[in-house]
């Protein structure tokens, strides 16, 4: 017994002269909750949060220095942590009856950073997913985190504008056991919150490939370098013109084909939006403008479609998966 109470006397002596060293332990559980110290390790971070041992305007400080840096986003996702650091936040600020319910990333600069991603179109391809890719899945999950506690605010996204199937398309590539621990626990979360506020897009995605419509295998022709705004102009031209021409059937197929191949290579949400405009056009008045979640509160409006879209093969192909979608968002 003796033995036991010196060497814990001992040890005890040894930390507090580390502590010393160190300036103090407060000042050591500071540091590793710094900034810096997390792109190490979260853990200290985290367990702060988890104890209140951490003011909730530093961990805002600490995590919108990382939402709003493409480079921080892409490495915090690689620590095991990444998850809990941004589930411990939006608890903090539910938890605090004075704090403001606002959400460091708003729903507008979410789908903004949405709109740049360039998504690989193919396994092989993953590893050269840019950093505004991981930006935007980073603020994501804060954002579906934020959903799922403040549930009430008309500050949390809305889902429709977003691009999801893609999104799932990226968290299923990193289900690969070569993928590293950290990105694979962040795509689990993911993944698991995007299954409880939209399982109707989660099971679309999941199910059986039965659709008519379906990516041809030229698809990894699609050069590169197109530019997104020439490539939905392309195919709202392609769209009309094929209205216009509508005794050659050939003209939907091309069609068709240019409206899958844009799908595949941008936001899938602009290129629907983009193509039901342009099937709503007629000749004697402007393109008709919404939003994709206009489309989906009311996708209905496709039937309105000119009777030569509808007898057109091609564009009824279209229509009627563009509508799938839609209704499948609207439920």
């Amino acid at each position: 017994s003796y033995t036991i109470d010196r060497d814990f006397e001992s040890g005890f002596q040894c930390l507090s002269v580390w502590a010393q060293q160190l300036g103090g332990l407060d000042s050591a559980i500071r540091r590793g909750t710094s900034a810096p110290a997390i792109f190490e390790d979260v853990t200290a971070l985290v367990d702060s949060m988890a104890n209140n041992t951490v003011s909730l305007s530093h961990v805002n400080t600490v995590l919108k220095d990382i939402l709003t840096d493409s480079t921080k986003c892409k490495s915090i996702m690689n620590k095991s942590g990444a998850p809990e650091l941004i589930d411990g936040s939006v608890i903090m600020l539910s938890k605090d009856d004075n704090a403001p319910k606002l959400p460091l990333i708003l729903p507008v600069k979410l789908e903004a950073i949405a709109s740049k991603v360039v998504w690989p179109h193919s396994e092989s391809d993953i590893g050269y997913f840019s950093e505004e890719g991981y930006q935007f899945l980073f603020q994501l999950l804060y954002s579906l985190c934020f959903l799922d506690a403040q549930s009430d605010s008309p500050f949390v996204v809305d889902l429709t504008n977003l691009p999801l199937a893609e999104t799932l398309f990226m968290c299923d590539a990193w289900s690969d056991s070569n993928t590293p621990p950290g990105i694979q626990k962040f795509s689990l979360a993911l993944k698991g919150l995007l299954r409880k506020h939209c399982p109707n897009v989660v099971s679309h995605a999941m199910g059986p490939r039965n659709s008519s419509l379906r990516v041809p295998i030229s698809v990894a022709t699609l050069r590169e370098d197109i530019n997104r705004r020439k490539t939905l102009q392309m195919v709202s031209n392609t769209i009309r013109c094929c209205i216009e021409d509508n005794s050659n059937e050939n003209s939907g197929a091309a069609a068709e084909r240019i409206f899958l191949l844009a799908r595949t290579r941008i936001c899938s949400n602009d290129v629907d939006t983009t193509t039901a405009r342009a099937l709503l056009t007629s000749k004697n008045s402007p393109s008709p403008f919404f939003s994709y979640a206009n489309l989906c509160r009311d996708p209905l409006v496709l039937l309105k479609c000119p009777l030569s879209a509808w007898k057109c093969r091609g564009l009824r192909r279209i229509i009627l998966s563009i509508l799938n979608r839609a209704l499948d968002a609207n439920d």
